[in-house]
């Protein structure tokens, strides 16, 4: 069964999941090129990046057996919304496992957090 959390961003542990998922999905993939650490995890410190100064996001993760088999980011950009007038959400930083029901519930749980907000 896969089960979708929203990720506490002020849980060290569980940011640190969040951003390790993605090395080791691609581990002994020789054309995965990382990212920073740390540079993904700044994206997930909403007291410290300047982004959430105007706009807000949310991150998700997908678990089957206790174990992470997806993630995916929601991102509201204000300053871009107001300026363009319109109520758009981003997604970013999405991985899953190959598998395309874990890919179908993150979507899911991340139209319906959009949609519970206003945004399309």
């Amino acid at each position: 069964m896969i089960i979708i959390e929203k990720v506490d961003t002020n849980s060290n542990r569980q940011v640190n999941s969040f951003v390790q998922f993605q090395y080791d999905l691609y581990k002994g993939v020789p054309q995965f090129c990382p990212p920073f650490f740390n540079d993904i995890k700044l994206m997930l410190n909403k007291s410290k990046h300047p982004f959430y100064e105007h706009s807000d996001g949310d991150f998700l993760v997908a678990k089957q057996d206790g174990k992470i088999v997806g993630r995916l980011g929601i991102f509201v950009n204000n300053s871009f919304n107001e300026y363009h007038k319109t109520k758009k959400a981003h997604f970013y930083l999405f991985e899953c496992i190959n598998d395309q029901e874990v890919a179908n519930k993150l979507f899911e749980t991340a139209f319906a957090w959009c949609k519970e907000r206003g945004f399309s």
